[in-house]
């Protein structure tokens, strides 16, 4: 009983719905009965507003080409003498095999331009239609490009696979050695938006192809996929290390859907793939983001031979899921490092601005108690001073009347210098007491500035404080995701270490 099964899907994409416009890809899939041969195609319509009938060129496309290769399997494999004689051309002599390809391709394009011809010519574009494309289709000339659309498909006998591409898109190939690869030939014109057409005039001789011999190199899996897949994932064209090498998201897209076709029904499986693929033009997986345009996507799988795959499939699956997690939250802390460096500088000037502002006020408020027990002792000698004055002042009055007018004349010059004495020393006392006044007005006036200084000072720290709760504020708020980020990053790391273990054991 043959255990080869076929499936396509096509989704309108994110982008597309929410900017209203039609889904521009096609696909189809066939299985012959007996399990003789599967083909699995798929079309991708160009979003240009100058092909904006590629709808239903991409419909075209998946419509002869599933035509073509069920003529070209039916009379290739009509009897076994020509299906014995086709596979020893076709792996032996590289010309055969050549023109054999081309033979096929040519006949796909010209069924693809003989039907858009005849749509055009049933309904020719309004200019309302046309847009700004009016004058480049006047007269009729390059209307294929109207139609324009990439083409992959694939079609697997019991001994062949054949593969053809015109365009971009994807066609992974799953080997029963646990190998996986993409063995059309690239064509370095299909880069970002850019593409090679049917609609191209160089279209039959840019197809690409190629043929795998099953016998020499059997297969698990062939999928082919738009572009709409590839673009979500950040290492299309370029390996990134780890489990990320060239391609890696595309594989490991293809490595998941084959475990979700290992694990459900067909039928399960068919209602379920719609959805998915919506979600994923939306959200992707495995990545941080779809690529909002519409999905196709067809699969010629045995399932047979996936069930021995699946569990090393879903190491592979994880380990690129934790690396893809781990590239982001590295990301993120790049991308945060600078200014988490920023909030911290702001945050350490502002409590060294603080410290040495309170350094400051400590050191004016020691200045002004120093200050003040200055002004308390000199006004104590003040004090003493004036009591000293006083006692002169009571002396020398006390003298004067007391000899007053009693002495001889002998004596009365003696008396004099004795008070006289008495006076000169009031007035050196005078003197002193007049200038401790004056210091102690300094002594005031300085105490006043620092006081005043100290009042400035406590504004400044009550400003400064608030600057440093704010800086503390925002840098503590910001630190706390920096670190949550940063312990998520090394959990991921031991996580990814935990399972490359787990994988090397098992």
């Amino acid at each position: 009983m043959d255990q080869v099964y076929t499936f396509h899907e096509t989704v309108r994409g994110h982008l597309h719905v929410m900017n209203e416009f039609p889904c521009e890809d096609s696909s189809a899939s066939f299985s012959a009965d007996k399990g003789r041969y599967h083909i699995a195609i798929v079309s991708d319509g160009h979003g240009s507003k100058s092909c904006f009938r590629s709808d239903y060129g991409s419909k075209v496309a998946t419509e002869v080409t599933l035509e073509c290769l069920q003529q070209f399997a039916e009379s290739m494999l009509a009897s076994e003498e020509l299906e014995e004689r086709f596979y020893k051309d076709i792996f032996s002599n590289p010309r055969y095999r050549h023109m054999t390809v081309r033979r096929l391709t040519d006949t796909i394009l010209a069924e693809w331009h003989d039907r858009v011809l005849e749509d055009y010519n049933k309904n020719p574009p309004t200019l309302e239609e046309m847009g700004e494309s009016a004058v480049e289709y006047q007269n009729g000339k390059n209307i294929e490009h109207i139609y324009g659309a990439t083409l992959i498909a694939a079609l697997k006998t019991t001994q062949c696979l054949i593969l053809i591409q015109q365009g971009d898109g994807r066609c992974d190939v799953f080997y029963e050695d646990g190998s996986v690869d993409q063995p059309i030939p690239w064509d370095s014109r299909c880069e970002d938006t850019a593409t090679t057409s049917l609609c191209d005039l160089d279209a039959a001789e840019s197809f690409r192809s190629c043929v795998v011999n099953l016998s020499e190199k059997p297969i698990i899996a062939c999928y082919i996929g738009c572009d709409g897949i590839e673009d979500a994932y950040r290492d299309t064209y370029e390996g990134l290390g780890g489990s990320h090498t060239l391609m890696g998201g595309v594989h490991t897209f293809y490595r998941y859907l084959t475990c979700q076709i290992n694990d459900k029904s067909k039928s399960e499986f068919e209602n379920w793939l719609p959805e998915f693929l919506t979600n994923f033009s939306a959200n992707g997986i495995f990545s941080r983001s779809g690529s909002g345009d519409d999905v196709s996507v067809s699969g010629i799988v045995d399932l047979s031979k996936i069930d021995l795959f699946t569990k090393e499939y879903t190491y592979k699956i994880k380990l690129y899921s934790l690396e893809e997690d781990l590239f982001w939250r590295e990301d993120e802390l790049r991308g945060k490092m600078r200014k988490h460096g920023i909030l911290k500088k702001r945050y350490d000037n502002a409590k060294l601005d603080l410290e040495n502002a309170v350094a400051e006020n400590k050191s004016l408020i020691e200045m002004l108690e120093r200050l003040q027990e200055k002004r308390v002792e000199f006004v104590r000698e003040i004090d003493e001073m004036k009591q000293e004055l006083e006692e002169y002042r009571q002396d020398a009055e006390s003298a004067k009347g007391q000899f007053e007018g009693r002495y001889t004349t002998r004596f009365a010059s003696a008396m004099q210098r004795f008070i006289d004495e008495i006076s000169f020393g009031y007035s050196q006392k005078e003197a002193s007491y007049s200038k401790m006044l004056e210091h102690l007005m300094e002594l005031d006036e300085e105490i006043k500035l620092r006081e005043n200084e100290i009042d400035a000072s406590e504004k400044k720290l009550n400003e400064l404080s608030l600057k440093r709760d704010e800086a503390q504020s925002l840098f503590e708020e910001y630190d706390s995701k920096y670190q949550a980020i940063n312990t998520e990053h090394k959990n991921i790391i031991n996580q990814i270490a935990d399972l490359k273990e787990r994988m090397q054991i098992e």
